[in-house]
C-alpha cells in the first residue's frame, strides 16, 4: 500500500516524501523501539515530535527507494560520518584539523560511538572506556602506561586517554596539544607552568615531551633517560672547562640548576 502511494506520487510529477518513524516501524519495530527509548530518540523527541519523526531517514540516506524495494541494498544500512555531521557539524569540521590521523585511518563515529539503536550510558555514547578502544589503535602509548612510572589516578590504574587528549581535536588537548608549553599537562602541573623571566627553551619550543614521556616511562618522573646528566647532555653537550664530567659533582646537574622548569631569578635557572 505504501509502495503503491509513493508510485501514484511519482507519477504525478512530484518527489518522493521521506518516510517517517512510523512508516518504518511497519518492519522495524524493534530498531524503531529501540531508538525512540535510547539517548539519540530521547534527545530528538526533546527538540521536537517532528524532528523524532524523520529521524529514521536523516541517518539511513535512501529510505525513499527502500519503500518501494524493501531490500538491503535499497538503503544505507550503517550510516557514515555525513550521517552524524548533520547534527554534531562541529565535531565533524573538528577531527579533519585536530586529529587528521583518524580521517586517513577512516575511523568512523561508530567505531567509538554507539549507534542510535544500541544502548550507552556511558559519557557522548562511548562503546567502552576511551582507554579501552583507543589501545586499539594507539598500542605502544598503551604499552608504556604498564612501566613502573606512568599517569595513573588515585586508584593505581592507567587514566584515561581524554582526561589530557579530545578525541574531536577540540581546542588545545588535541593531538599534540597535551604537550606544548600550555596544554593538557599544566591543568595539573599549574605551579610549573610559569611564565618565567628566565624560560627553559626545551619547554617552550618542544614542551614537556622534550624531558618526560608523557604516556609513561621506566625512570623517575617519566624522564626520557636514566639518568638526568644524560638527559641535560643531550642539548648542553659542550661543558665548560669547569665542568669536570668524570666528577660525580658535575653529573648532577639538578643540584645546582635546580629551576629546570624555569626561573625569575637566575639565567643559569640557579633559582626559581
Amino acid at each position: 500500500m505504501i509502495a503503491g502511494l509513493v508510485l501514484s506520487f511519482l507519477l504525478a510529477g512530484g518527489e518522493a516524501p521521506l518516510p517517517l518513524m512510523n512508516d518504518c516501524a511497519g518492519c522495524h519495530e524493534d530498531q524503531v523501539a529501540q531508538f525512540s527509548t535510547g539517548r539519540h530518540g530521547r534527545a530528538m523527541a526533546a527538540r521536537s515530535s517532528e524532528l523524532l519523526q524523520q529521524s529514521c531517514a536523516s541517518c539511513h540516506s535512501g529510505a525513499a527507494k527502500h519503500l518501494e524495494d524493501p531490500s538491503s541494498d535499497s538503503i544505507e544500512r550503517i550510516p557514515g560520518a555525513p550521517a552524524c555531521a548533520k547534527c554534531h557539524s562541529s565535531a565533524e569540521s573538528t577531527i579533519q584539523l585536530g586529529t587528521p590521523g583518524h580521517v586517513r585511518n577512516k575511523v568512523s563515529c561508530l567505531d567509538c560511538h554507539a549507534g542510535g539503536h544500541e544502548t550507552s550510558e556511558r559519557e557522548s555514547l562511548l562503546r567502552s572506556d576511551s582507554r579501552e578502544f583507543c589501545s586499539g589503535c594507539h598500542r605502544p602509548e598503551a604499552a608504556r602506561f604498564e612501566l613502573p612510572f606512568a599517569h595513573r589516578d588515585e586508584s593505581r590504574e592507567p587514566m584515561d586517554c581524554m582526561n589530557c587528549h579530545s578525541i574531536h581535536g577540540i581546542g588545545r588537548v588535541s593531538r599534540l596539544g597535551a604537550l606544548d608549553k600550555n596544554g593538557a599537562c599544566v591543568e595539573c602541573h599549574g605551579e610549573l607552568a610559569g611564565p618565567y623571566v628566565f624560560e627553559h627553551p626545551p619547554r617552550q619550543v618542544e614542551g614537556c615531551g622534550s624531558c618526560h614521556d608523557v604516556h609513561g616511562s621506566p625512570n623517575p618522573r617519566q624522564l626520557r633517560r636514566h639518568s638526568v646528566a644524560l638527559l641535560c647532555a643531550e642539548c648542553h653537550g659542550d661543558l665548560p672547562r669547569s665542568h669536570d664530567a668524570t666528577s660525580a659533582r658535575y653529573r648532577n646537574c639538578t643540584g645546582c640548576h635546580s629551576a629546570i622548569h624555569g626561573s625569575n631569578r637566575d639565567a643559569r635557572l640557579f633559582d626559581r
